[in-house]
């Protein structure tokens, strides 16, 4: 019935996925210089049809004497410009195409930053995003009808009873029970836990904050009689630490599901490689001032986006490139596991900026971390930053202490101050950043 029901889903939006997947489950054993070619092949298909039928690149390609006939090689489209969500949204039906078939597909994501962001649904796109997701779940032995617990991030207070009805058949076809991170780093770990035996649960997907507090509670509290075959995360950046609860508390290693309401970009193999999705996304990592040696901010050119091209792309993402390859022998390059938000860095009154990166991975060493629940730091001014502790009976004031003044040890010329919160703030849209920097505009 599920199959069914997904497949009905399916042809109603004018979805081909499972056509894209046996292509894909191809592809992905490819050398990496075949799969760069058909990238180029993609390539050239998205920035003729963006010159002729898209406002936007058509005046553009027309000022810049810029000729999508002429690209040659994939770093030729390196002379346009990145576009970010705000440029894009000021212009926004410009980037268009003319000949999108209707009924027009408005999606919307906030992003980490809670600005709006809207774009038309290109059919192609979505199931090239669908396709490279089942074909990352099958890496591990999970369909896409097998049974998941899925962690969101909040729950939605205004949806309407059409949205209601549409998400509960969702979940049903696509087999999923729903419950939401900030409730598993409250009062529900242990209601989690009983779905997950009484269900036999294949896989747990979702937010790593929430799947991370119910691993804690599982590792101190009661271990599970039923094991999960796999766990994916995505939406918030899988810290080191996260990673390491998430093993203690269910014996099996994260696997990270890089994807974005935009589409679909890289995902974990059982070796450990960030692969990405290269028959859909062409990733460059461009270096900024900001970034460390060896790494970049994801710039995404989603190939398949006819209807509402999205080319040099920012993210606001940061990665490296790894330089061997991966041993599944998958030809598909990959990216060294996400560094946090472009955003998500601590800035020193010099200039000097402290990547979430290089500050997740030492908080996840220090020896009295594990006796904190749950963290974030947030830059409040050029002198101040903010070490929230989410406060819990287990969350003893000494441990507090010692996160204060290692921080401060680590901050030198920062000022660290201490707030003990019933509750960490999240993003609008329920997403939940350990690291926050120093807003725009604030001094």
């Amino acid at each position: 019935m599920r199959k069914l029901i997904l497949s009905l889903a399916d042809r109603w939006y004018g979805f081909t996925p499972y056509f894209v997947l046996s292509a894909l489950e191809e592809s992905q054993f490819w050398p990496c210089e075949r799969l760069e070619q058909l990238q180029l092949e993609h390539l050239r298909k998205l920035l003729i049809h963006a010159s002729v039928h898209v406002p936007f690149y058509r005046d553009l390609f027309k000022k810049t004497a810029f000729d999508p006939h002429g690209v040659r090689c994939l770093e030729d489209i390196q002379c346009l410009p990145i576009l970010g969500k705000r440029e894009i949204m000021a212009e926004r039906d410009r980037f268009l195409s003319d000949v999108a078939p209707r009924p027009r597909v408005w999606l919307k994501t906030t992003g980490t930053t809670g600005n709006p962001f809207g774009f038309v649904r290109t059919r192609l796109a979505q199931s090239y995003k669908i396709a490279s997701r089942v074909r990352f779940r099958r890496w591990y032995g999970i369909e896409r009808t097998d049974s998941l617990l899925n962690v969101g991030g909040i729950p939605s207070y205004h949806s309407s009873l059409k949205e209601k009805v549409f998400n509960a058949i969702h979940f049903y076809a696509t087999n999923r029970i729903n419950v939401f991170s900030s409730d598993l780093e409250g009062p529900e770990p242990e209601f989690a836990a009983r779905l997950i035996e009484e269900y036999r649960l294949k896989a747990v997907m979702g937010y790593p904050s929430g799947i991370a507090a119910l691993a804690k509670y599982l590792a101190e509290r009661r271990p599970l009689t039923h094991h999960p075959k796999a766990i994916f995360t995505n939406c918030e950046t899988l810290t080191e630490l996260m990673r390491r609860q998430i093993r203690e508390g269910f014996g099996i290693e994260p696997r990270n599901d890089y994807i974005a309401t935009e589409g679909a970009i890289a995902h974990e193999c059982p070796e450990g490689g960030l692969h990405v999705n290269m028959e859909e996304t062409l990733v460059e990592l461009v270096p900024t001032a900001s970034t460390e040696d060896g790494t970049g901010e994801v710039i995404t050119t989603f190939l398949h986006t006819f209807d509402f091209p999205l080319i040099r792309y920012r993210l606001g993402d940061i990665a490296g490139w790894t330089n061997k390859p991966c041993p599944c022998g998958r030809g598909l390059v990959t990216i060294n596991n996400l560094f946090g938000r472009f955003a998500d860095g601590i800035v020193f009154p010099d200039g000097r900026v402290f990547t979430a990166a290089n500050l997740n991975m030492r908080i996840a060493h220090f020896p009295f971390i594990d006796r904190i629940r749950q963290y974030q730091i947030a830059q409040q001014s050029a002198n101040v930053v903010e070490l929230r502790i989410l406060n819990t009976p287990d969350t003893d004031s000494e441990s507090v202490v010692e996160f204060q003044k290692a921080l401060s040890r680590l901050f030198v010329d920062l000022r660290v101050e201490v707030k003990r919160l019933d509750e960490l703030p999240r993003e609008p849209t329920g997403k939940f950043r350990p690291i926050i920097g120093l807003k725009e505009g604030v001094g």
